[in-house]
């Protein structure tokens, strides 16, 4: 059984200070909040790839400009994506080659 999380506050989120290494606040299933050394925080999720089994992160923006409402919504998002087959950086790369290119590509793993 997955170790219990307690969730992370809206002002846990704000108050976290960078330390001499990078460190993570986990809110709960694979999200976290990553805080680097010079300040900068990132929200990021890992998964398992359901194909291969291998252990994937998928970078959901940076705070403030993605807060923890809306990191939780895009992990749900992206969790929908993983139980319907598809893998949520393959999706990613699918629609940022079909933002350049103009024109659907395939979708692979």
């Amino acid at each position: 059984m997955p170790k219990q999380i307690k969730p992370l506050t809206p002002s846990e989120v704000i108050n976290a200070k960078p330390k001499a290494a990078l460190y993570k606040l986990r809110d709960g299933t694979g999200l976290f909040l990553l805080v680097n050394p010079n300040g900068s925080k990132w929200w990021q999720w890992d998964y398992r790839c359901p194909v291969s089994g291998k252990r994937n992160t998928l970078s959901l923006g940076t705070f403030p400009e993605v807060g923890l409402k809306r990191a939780r919504e895009k992990r749900e998002q992206a969790r929908t994506l993983l139980a319907d087959g598809v893998g949520p950086a393959a999706q990613r790369r699918l629609q940022r080659s079909q933002a350049w290119s103009g024109r659907p590509a395939a979708l692979t793993w």
